[in-house]
């Protein structure tokens, strides 16, 4: 549950927005993750070899004028309100791929 509260101009009107990951019509993701698993390995004795990878994934969820929020067909939504413009913002995930090689101290050449 989270609170927003804003103010345009001194002494304005006050818009209070209260939302929550359920119940509300302004609902935003229900589920979030990020998942990573990573693996280093030094080689040659100075070397590091380093990879890892992370998953991110957010869920849809529903735009303020989204008639499911309301619980209407798009058609009665338009009828009750006059607003035709209805989304879901759709779902989407990340897949990311990290690989390093860090050379290690250069030795001093003795001969």
């Amino acid at each position: 549950m989270y609170h927003v509260s804003e103010q345009d101009q001194p002494g304005g009107q006050v818009l209070n927005v209260n939302d929550s990951l359920g119940g509300s019509i302004y609902t935003g993701p229900d589920f979030r993750l990020v998942a990573s698993a990573f693996y280093s390995k030094t080689v040659f004795g100075v070397d590091t070899f380093q990879t890892g990878l992370t998953l991110n994934y957010l869920d849809s969820e529903h735009d303020v004028n989204d008639p499911r929020a309301f619980g209407l067909t798009l058609q009665q939504f338009v009828a009750a309100t006059g607003l035709a413009n209805a989304h879901v913002i759709g779902n989407w995930t990340t897949f990311d791929w990290q690989i390093s090689y860090e050379v290690g101290k250069p030795a001093e050449v003795t001969t």
